[in-house]
């Protein structure tokens, strides 16, 4: 598979016949420094690599190592396999999967617009229709839209993480308030489930922290709406506190807990349900309904903050999500919008009559906001 002949690989290792450094940036030698630690507890290490052949082409192989004895004495045993033919599938099902990502990213635009317009004109009307049968065939068209609507922001959300469409936006942000503001979100669903939404604020916190606030509230949204949705009895507890004592650091490590008493996950199924499209076995699609994405973008906006995820849970107990921020920077001042108001009330402006002008490329959008005003008008 290299071109050598046998005698011309006696006593030679993995480093003599690999590139400095593999495809993904990492040093070989380092590498294979941690493979062996890990053969040297026992592991069966299997991984790809890139060796060089003799006329100095790259060849992709799979190689597996493990702890061996031979005459008597400690050795690494091993087997590798060419696995060209398979590499080139993987990179041409990933430029697929890449076309298709952002695909849906470009569209997103195109994609949401019908549904704007179903939900809209359907809510205008339900105000309209007394007849109580279409008034139940408005009520239904609105919740079927909202639930799909549903699924495609969450689809088009993953498709534009995927093609690198999201950019964060950090800024100052005030995390104890944002997570204030979170809660309000949802104290009515927990009131009406009977069950306790606790949160915990800990010390030693920054008064500002630089994060993009919109993808937090996203991915808290994602993590404490899923622990809601599976707990019937008991409580909905999230903590956030300073990994670091010394609020003088200039970057600090961010604890996010979300800790439930709800129905639990599986085993088996903890390592799925941050996949794609992935739900744990045995859930019931008509009680609790979701769309298998919700996880899958959150893992992957964490990894964008420089964070991470764990997961602690037994069936029948509840579940423990941890979110790790690391290394934040800190700000002196936060970017508010409502300190730029200068405490202003909003609600308490008053605006002399004038026209409006709608400016929009497409229609129906037109169509539907003229509804609106028209409607708001004639009450």
């Amino acid at each position: 598979m290299l071109g050598y002949e046998i005698e011309e690989l006696v006593g030679k290792s993995l480093i003599d016949l690999s590139p400095e450094e593999q495809m993904d940036g990492r040093l070989s030698r380092e590498v294979i420094k941690e493979h062996l630690h890990q053969v040297s507890r026992g592991e069966i290490v299997r991984f790809r690599w890139h060796h060089l052949r003799k006329d100095g082409s790259l060849i992709p192989m799979e190689i597996v190592i493990f702890a061996a004895t031979h005459e008597g004495k400690p050795a690494i045993l091993g087997t590798l396999r060419d696995i060209t033919t398979l590499q080139a599938a993987i990179d041409e099902a990933n430029k697929a999967n890449a076309t298709k990502s952002a695909f849906l990213a470009n569209m997103s635009h195109e994609i949401r617009t019908p549904m704007n317009a179903i939900l809209g004109f359907a809510e205008i009307l339900s105000e309209q229709v007394d007849h109580p049968v279409h008034s139940q065939y408005l009520t239904t068209i609105r919740s079927s839209g909202r639930a799909l609507l549903t699924l495609i922001n969450d689809i088009l959300d993953l498709s534009k993480v995927e093609a690198g469409k999201v950019s964060l936006q950090p800024r100052a942000v005030d995390l104890p308030k944002l997570f204030l503001d979170i809660e309000q979100v949802f104290l009515q669903k927990t009131r009406e489930k009977g069950i306790d939404l606790r949160f915990q604020i800990g010390e030693h916190l920054p008064e500002a922290l630089i994060l993009d606030d919109v993808r937090v509230r996203q991915i808290m949204i994602n993590i404490i709406g899923n622990a809601v949705k599976f707990t019937d009895d008991g409580y909905v507890a999230v903590s956030l506190h300073n990994a670091q004592s010394d609020i003088d650091q200039s970057k600090v490590d961010i604890i996010i807990k979300v800790k439930d008493t709800g129905i639990g996950i599986p085993k088996e199924d903890q390592k799925h349900i941050f996949k794609a499209f992935e739900q744990q076995s045995q859930q019931s699609n008509a009680k609790y309904g979701g769309t298998g994405l919700g996880l899958a973008i959150t893992l992957k906006l964490i990894k964008m903050m420089n964070g991470e995820i764990e997961l602690e849970s037994e069936e029948g107990e509840g579940s423990v999500f941890t979110i790790r921020l690391n290394r934040v920077a800190t700000a002196a001042m936060i970017d508010d919008e409502s300190d730029r108001l200068g405490g202003i009330d909003p609600n308490s402006l008053v605006f002399e009559p004038a026209s409006i002008l709608i400016v929009d490329d497409i229609s129906v959008n037109r169509d539907l906001v003229r509804s609106y005003l028209h409607f708001g008008q004639a009450e």
